[in-house]
């Protein structure tokens, strides 16, 4: 999956898949504004994830589930831990069982009893369950996780992946989070280890960005002032005055772009309607 003007953080991606398909474990975090293509790259990682055999699991915090303890964990897992076969469930139950149950809706389909989840003090418990989850999932089959907006996280799923970023999975695991800025992404960051990295995303200059992407209104704008005269000259006579107030309005108005000039012409103008142009409603 090819990415405008991100080309260096697709070779570590895919540097980090290639080790975890030799076996290796790796971490990596992708931390930047909203905007510069976080989701993007994670969406690029899980295609090449899946192009090289390894098994995806992925999710996205929610901000409406930031109250909710390992919303963000069960997102990612649950789906996983609910198709597990009988001889899978009959181990992790006996092992793990209360612990995931805390944690996992879908332990309830195994009838695994959940433990109470205990504070925050005492929640490593949990944390250790899930990542040895991770661990024994991935010496089946090389895997990545891939997690995105993790600043809007729940606590819970918040302080594992802090756990899982000082402790990553002893085996063939890439752990892939990107986060948004903010206290909890700083907290990320100081807790990111070794073998982890950390790609810090800006924002593309417009030569690094696709032409073909985005809003047409907003390439028109982009683009050098072109006086929208031909409004004027198809306005009916019942326009004049509305025309005029545009005049009034200086160059900043006139010299909107066809696309833009629509927008708002078409709410002021009667003619618009004959173009076809949609009538943005008048503040």
């Amino acid at each position: 999956m090819a990415l405008a003007g991100r080309e260096q953080p697709l070779a570590v991606i895919a540097g980090a898949l290639g080790a975890v398909a030799q076996g290796a474990g790796h971490t990596l975090l992708i931390a930047g504004e909203d905007g510069p293509g976080r989701s993007a790259l994670l969406a690029a990682a899980g295609a090449q994830a899946r192009d090289a055999g390894l098994l995806v699991l992925q999710g996205r915090a929610a901000e409406h589930e930031c109250h909710v303890p390992f919303a963000l964990a069960a997102r990612a897992l649950d789906d996983h831990v609910r198709g597990m076969p009988a001889p899978w469930v009959a181990a992790l139950g006996a092992r793990l069982g209360p612990l995931l149950g805390a944690a996992l809706p879908a332990a309830a389909a195994h009838g695994w009893p959940a433990a109470q989840i205990a504070g925050p003090a005492e929640r490593y418990r949990h944390h250790r369950a899930l990542t040895t989850l991770l661990e024994l999932v991935a010496r089946e089959r090389p895997m990545a996780l891939l997690l995105d907006d993790v600043h809007l996280a729940d606590d819970a799923s918040l302080e594992w992946l802090l756990h899982l970023l000082r402790h990553p999975p002893r085996a063939a695991c890439l752990v892939l989070l990107a986060t948004g800025p903010g206290e909890p992404a700083a907290r990320l960051v100081d807790a990111l280890g070794e073998p982890g990295e950390l790609l810090e995303l800006t924002p593309l200059s417009s030569a690094g960005a696709d032409p073909g992407a985005g809003d047409p209104l907003d390439a028109q704008l982009a683009a050098p002032p072109r006086r929208a005269h031909h409004v004027e000259r198809s306005a009916a006579p019942e326009d004049a005055g509305a025309i005029a107030v545009l005049r009034a309005a200086g160059d900043a108005a006139a010299d909107l772009a066809p696309a833009a000039a629509a927008h708002l012409y078409g709410a002021a103008l009667p003619a618009a309607a004959a173009h076809g142009w949609p009538a943005a409603q008048i503040a």
